[in-house]
């Protein structure tokens, strides 16, 4: 892991976790959007100083995250200030919940693989619609049955 002492750049395009890259970067051109790292392979110092501004702006809605990498999430999201944010790792439930905290920014989740009943197992302990994403693309048109069980989407 390294800390990075460097404010994200303001970028319209945010790619969710490092591992969407394999898939996403033949779709965009390099240097038109920023990378939020979820695994710890890299931490934004300014970010996590960005945590407190948060947490005093929007101390109950805050109250329902989990723990501090979520609030790290929010923070980098916040920095960037994209238009878009995607992912192709869609087994990440906490991608989800994040339209609720930045309704003006679309949210695009990409289908990486089969899912099991662990994934489905995950979502069912969610109430229907409180988990949202603005376009979902999946392998097969079976899983949107199941998905539109939990997760609102178009």
């Amino acid at each position: 892991m390294k800390i990075i002492f460097k404010n994200p750049k303001k970028k319209k395009i945010l790619i969710f976790d490092r591992h969407s890259l394999g898939f996403l970067d033949f779709i965009f051109k390099k240097g038109s959007y920023e990378v939020l790292d979820v695994r710890y392979e890299s931490i934004n110092f300014f970010a996590v100083i960005n945590i407190f501004n948060i947490i005093l702006t929007k101390p109950l809605s805050i109250l329902e995250l989990k723990n501090y990498k979520q609030l790290y999430i929010l923070s980098y999201i916040k920095l960037v200030s994209p238009k878009l944010v995607i992912t192709s790792i869609d087994n990440n439930i906490f991608f989800y919940r994040l339209k609720k905290f930045f309704n003006k920014i679309c949210f695009i989740s990409v289908q990486n693989g089969t899912r099991d009943s662990l994934f489905f197992n995950k979502l069912s302990k969610y109430k229907k619609n409180s988990l949202e994403v603005d376009f979902f693309f999946t392998l097969n048109e079976n899983i949107i049955y199941f998905l539109k069980k939990k997760i609102k989407n178009k």
